[in-house]
């Protein structure tokens, strides 16, 4: 729909009383994945949150949202220092609004008014998005985050996709002698634990892992508790390694259904001290779920960016070539104040999981 008089078009921060037609709006554009933000959900993701704080804005039109920008904040490290971030997502502008340069406004305005909140910005943006944001809101790309995909039943996942005189159950065959071959079985003084409540345990594996990088979201009991134990989007595992009766690993597993298989999905992970003690509990989990849960899956998927990135492939993931990704994880970042200094920052600096973006 073509609007007539570009100026009757209002760029604002949303009001309390306009979040019933803001969520409203937000249902009708995510069309079959619309029952995921009601009043609850939507609450807990820019009200609830550790800061309670957000910033949220929209387009609109004759009293109508046709667009809408949210920004999440969280505590910030960089380079040991304490700073406010915040999370661009949730942006779109009503498909038969679009083409017509409101997306480009309503970021605009956005990107102006919460320089004065936050420190740096960070975003996941897709790719009809992510134009608008590195060339007129001065966003840097800092890297595309890896797929890695750790095969466990080979036939499943090669039948899903392949089903031809057998041949599924011959590549099947090879891959799993070379998973096998890279997986390492846990020691005597090894065990994985399905950790049931957070404590100072599991907050103090994250603090130390997250201190080995330059720039990372604090990941502390307030936020691993809103983000996975109170989130609304279903069950988040922590699951550990426990090694001379002390927690040395710690990954967040969901268990969910990709492409029609069995995936778990690993959305955060850490060590405290040596890299080995998480390819472990990353080869040896599956059990614990199996047992406790009755969860088996096909596959597991980890994303992210972290300087350890590299030694996980030890575990026997396949990495999947960035050409063949649906939807690429762009990073980008922009700093908003003169408190962060502007300067060139290595990807390998950061500290980033799939936790870090809003869809799971």
């Amino acid at each position: 729909m073509r609007i007539k008089n570009i100026n009757e078009l209002k760029i604002k921060e949303i009001q309390e009383t306009e979040i019933p037609l803001l969520i409203e709006s937000i249902s009708k554009n995510l069309h079959e994945k619309k029952d995921r933000f009601n009043s609850n959900y939507w609450r807990w993701q820019y009200k609830l949150n550790p800061r309670k704080q957000s910033f949220v804005y929209a387009a609109c039109l004759n009293n109508k949202i046709v667009g809408y920008y949210h920004i999440v904040t969280h505590n910030f490290i960089a380079k040991s220092k304490k700073y406010i971030i915040g999370n661009v997502q949730d942006v779109a502008v009503d498909k038969e609004f679009q083409g017509q340069g409101i997306f480009r406004k309503l970021s605009k305005f956005a990107n102006s008014d919460v320089n004065k909140y936050v420190d740096i910005l960070y975003s996941f943006p897709n790719k009809k998005s992510i134009k608008t944001f590195l060339k007129y809101e001065k966003f840097n790309l800092i890297d595309c985050l890896p797929i890695h995909i750790l095969p466990l039943k080979i036939d499943n996942i090669i039948s899903s996709r392949i089903k031809f005189f057998g041949i599924h159950k011959i590549l099947g065959s090879i891959i799993s002698i070379f998973y096998k071959n890279k997986k390492k079985n846990l020691k005597n003084n090894e065990k994985v634990i399905l950790l049931d409540h957070l404590d100072e345990r599991i907050c103090n594996v994250f603090k130390k892992f997250s201190e080995k990088h330059l720039y990372y979201v604090v990941r502390d009991k307030d936020y691993l508790n809103w983000r996975y134990v109170k989130s609304p989007k279903g069950n988040f595992f922590f699951l550990g390694l426990m090694k001379d009766k002390k927690i040395s690993a710690i990954i967040v597993v969901k268990h969910s259904k990709i492409y029609n298989n069995e995936a778990f999905i690993i959305l955060d992970f850490a060590f405290s001290e040596n890299i080995d003690d998480l390819t472990n509990l990353i080869n040896n989990f599956q059990v614990n779920l199996k047992n406790n849960h009755s969860l088996e899956g096909d596959f597991v998927l980890m994303s992210g960016i972290s300087r350890y990135g590299s030694e996980l492939k030890k575990c026997g993931f396949v990495s999947i070539p960035k050409l063949f990704i649906p939807r690429k994880l762009n990073l980008i970042t922009r700093l908003t104040s003169g408190h962060l200094k502007s300067e060139k920052i290595d990807s390998i600096d950061w500290f980033v999981t799939l936790g870090d973006w809003d869809i799971f």
